[in-house]
């Protein structure tokens, strides 16, 4: 059986919210999603990347569109993760532009944070942006959304 997550995480990949916020904001996404399964709030040791799935459908270069070879990321990842992530500064192949692994243009969405506020199997799509901006409030930073399936 397969699974699918909306996963929302900050905009700033350090920042962290308090336990209150990270309830308040749990609670907000089961009134928004009251058939989930399961809605948590999950602290990551470490920036983490906050990935789609099987959603992935391709990695692009924010500055030339250029369409990237997913071994190239895959090499660029593993480099990063050996020192958790602390820099996601890379150099894409395509055009030489300085970029972030945070900055590709992920098809579909995905990022970097060292929270995320999960909910397994919503049975919903993506959070409209007045719903978003609902939550944000809640847990007291801008989010950005992941749907992901596993």
């Amino acid at each position: 059986m397969s699974d699918n997550y909306l996963r929302l995480f900050p905009t700033d990949r350090t920042w962290l919210p308090t336990s209150e916020q990270a309830d308040r904001a749990v609670a907000t996404l089961r009134v928004l999603a009251p058939s989930a399964q399961e809605i948590a709030a999950e602290v990551y040791g470490m920036v983490t990347f906050i990935d789609q799935g099987a959603n992935l459908e391709r990695i692009g270069c924010p500055a030339c569109h250029a369409e990237l070879d997913l071994e190239w990321w895959s090499e660029q990842m593993a480099r990063r993760d050996e020192h958790d992530f602390v820099t996601l500064d890379v150099e894409a192949p395509c055009c030489g532009a300085a970029t972030t692994l945070d900055d590709l243009v992920y098809d579909w969405p995905a990022g970097f944070a060292s929270v995320e506020l999960s909910v397994l199997n919503p049975d919903r799509s993506w959070l409209s942006a007045d719903e978003l901006n609902t939550v944000a409030a809640a847990v007291g930073h801008p989010l950005r959304q992941v749907m992901a399936h596993y």
